[in-house]
């Protein structure tokens, strides 16, 4: 029995120190990932929200965004969560390392500082990169080619995006 125990603690230990071996430099770094689909759902909201009835979205002060599969908001189609203070991405986007920086890539521009549903289809399958502390952007593959770059910040949070894979519109349920 004592045995058992001190394996489980010693894999419990280990489980920690590999869940904090890569902020062991104290700042995040950069994450890119690839959920493999080309089209998205992006709920930006630079003031925070109140509780979404439609969607079932609990309240948040915070200013954050919010990446789903294009079309669903069930827990199987979020894929990434960004706000000035963390972010988090789903368990079934892979990481993709690709060291090399990104710029817009893109065609004609849009920017929105109002919240809303932003829904693409892109021609190609998209990569999504976090930049902590509150960067987005998504990028054509794995190319250095942005087509989406949001901003979330206490205050000044901002969404461009390219107008021709994608439309801003407002929340339903939410004035």
């Amino acid at each position: 029995m004592k045995r058992s125990a001190a394996l489980a603690l010693v894999l419990g230990l280990a489980a920690v120190v590999a869940a904090w071996a890569p902020i062991a430099g104290g700042r995040p770094s950069n994450v890119r990932v690839t959920c493999k689909t080309r089209a998205l759902d992006v709920y930006f909201w630079p003031h925070g929200h109140p509780y979404v009835k439609a969607y079932r979205f609990p309240a948040s002060k915070a200013p954050n965004l919010t990446v789903y599969r294009r079309g669903s908001v069930a827990s199987r189609a979020f894929f990434v969560f960004v706000s000035a203070r963390g972010f988090n991405y789903a368990n079934t986007c892979e990481l993709a390392t690709n060291p090399l920086s990104t710029s817009w890539g893109g065609g004609p521009r849009k920017s929105i500082t109002a919240t809303r549903r932003v829904r693409c289809t892109f021609p190609a399958v998209v990569q999504i990169k976090v930049i902590p502390p509150g960067g987005f952007r998504v990028l054509r593959g794995a190319s250095p080619n942005e087509l989406m770059r949001g901003r979330i910040a206490a205050k000044g949070s901002s969404l461009t995006f390219d107008r021709r894979y994608c439309k801003a519109t407002p929340v339903p349920g939410v004035k």
